[in-house]
């Protein structure tokens, strides 16, 4: 942090001691976890003008914690501070680095928010190229200076980010609005925005204009459950939201749309909705679904469903309700498919021939540092080149591991790892079979 001291960084330790002792002595296995990242300073905050450590006192900070932190009942985890380079130059970054992301995504960068497929490196040669000093932007900025986001009003005025950058320094508290007066922040105007301390005892209003909730509860208590599964497509420009993603849009969707949806019971209560296997990145479906579970029987599936759609995204579109399955099925087949480029190599239909005639396949996998081997010819049902267009079927058990369609492409086909990537697959069909079918 800002105003951080050698001090403070060595009293983690000590706090991480502290409450190591607290479990007694008698206790032999409690582990203490410690994480620990580089602070990075975000725009629209009181410490948007303040510098950010650099790589090298990143790493010395960590290598001081780990000298003196114990080895028996203790363990450090860190964010890597070469990660957190570019998580600074792009927090408070400019327009200039819309080139910088298009050259380094032609030299290669992919998923850099994975470790494994990270290279600063790369991301400094790109900078080279295009004249960009990607320390200038972890630099501490002048409080007088015009700054890139001054354009973008947050509602928060800049006075008032100054102000609370003066009193964090002397360590002063700024106490709570709601409770003890306006701190003139200049967010609220007092008509349509002002501070509201929730009352308990008010229920939520369902917004007007809105369809009427399907259920009588917004949480889960001893009333009947009814679960239905929803099924919709991702195609187009969806197909690049990631899993953690859909989650939101599909619950926002819910509730803009008027569903009582379920909660679970708890300090932090959930959508009683839950998804089927994540969808890689990239990829196409016409079959996805999610179960959600209700208070109430469904009146009409035919309006929720449109209700429904009006709130997602271009691409995601609800194809059908239906009540959702009693339990898990035990085997799915799903259908993939996807456009070869013209010409495709004859090869490829002399290794689908090889492969579908064989009783074994071998594949290798390396996951987390560990290799590992799995047949998966009994997981393919059909493999096929049809007029252009590769298609095969994927078997899937409850409990085993599975086949990727990566795999088919790369292990079977001989596709490079950028082919298999870049190839546009959508998965058309999925047949649940369970143990009583």
């Amino acid at each position: 942090l800002p105003t951080e001291t050698m001090e403070d960084v060595e009293a983690i330790v000590d706090l991480a001691r502290r409450a190591r002792n607290e479990a007694g002595p008698r206790t032999k296995r409690v582990q203490i976890n410690v994480s620990v990242g580089t602070f990075v300073p975000k725009p629209h905050t009181p410490f948007q003008w303040e510098r950010q450590l650099s790589l090298g006192e990143s790493q010395d900070l960590i290598d001081h914690l780990k000298s003196l932190l114990p080895r028996r009942g203790f363990k450090l985890k860190w964010h890597d501070p070469r990660q957190s380079v570019m998580e600074g130059v792009f927090s408070r970054g400019d327009r200039r680095l819309s080139e910088l992301i298009e050259t380094v995504w032609k030299a290669g960068a992919r998923l850099d928010g994975w470790s494994e497929h990270y290279s600063l490196e790369r991301w400094q040669d790109a900078a080279g190229v295009c004249g960009i000093d990607l320390d200038a932007y972890l630099e501490a900025r002048d409080p007088g200076e015009p700054l890139p986001w001054d354009h973008l009003d947050s509602g928060v005025d800049r006075e008032f980010l100054a102000r609370e950058r003066e009193r964090a320094m002397l360590r002063e508290y700024t106490p709570d609005c709601r409770t003890a007066g306006c701190q003139q922040c200049g967010l609220c105007d007092f008509r349509t925005i002002r501070p509201v301390i929730c009352s308990r005892g008010k229920k939520e209003q369902h917004p007007a204009g809105k369809t009427r909730p399907v259920g009588v509860a917004p949480r889960e208590g001893q009333q009947p459950r009814f679960r239905y599964r929803i099924h919709y497509t991702r195609l187009g420009d969806s197909r690049f939201f990631s899993h953690l993603e859909i989650l939101q849009l599909v619950f926002r969707a819910l509730r803009r749309s008027g569903v009582a949806v379920l909660h679970s019971q708890g300090f932090n209560p959930t959508p009683r909705v839950s998804f089927g296997a994540a969808l890689p990145v990239g990829m196409e479906s016409e079959v996805e679904y999610f179960d959600m579970e209700v208070a109430a029987p469904l009146q009409d599936a035919a309006v929720l469903g449109g209700a429904l759609e009006g709130q997602l995204p271009p691409g995601m579109r609800v194809t059908g309700v239906e009540p959702a399955p009693a339990a898990d099925a035990g085997t799915v087949v799903t259908a993939y498919e996807t456009v070869l480029p013209k010409p495709h190599p004859e090869e490829r239909l002399q290794r689908i021939g090889d492969f579908l005639s064989g009783d074994s396949f071998v594949i290798e996998r390396s996951r987390k540092g560990k290799r590992s081997e799995l047949d998966i010819r009994p997981l393919v049902r059909s493999l096929r080149i049809d007029h252009g267009t590769l298609r095969f079927e994927l078997v899937a058990h409850q409990g085993r591991p599975g086949v990727n369609p990566r795999e088919i492409m790369v292990d079977v086909l001989g596709f490079s790892e950028r082919e298999a990537l870049l190839a546009r697959v959508r998965k058309t069909k999925r047949v649940e079979f369970h143990a009583n079918t």
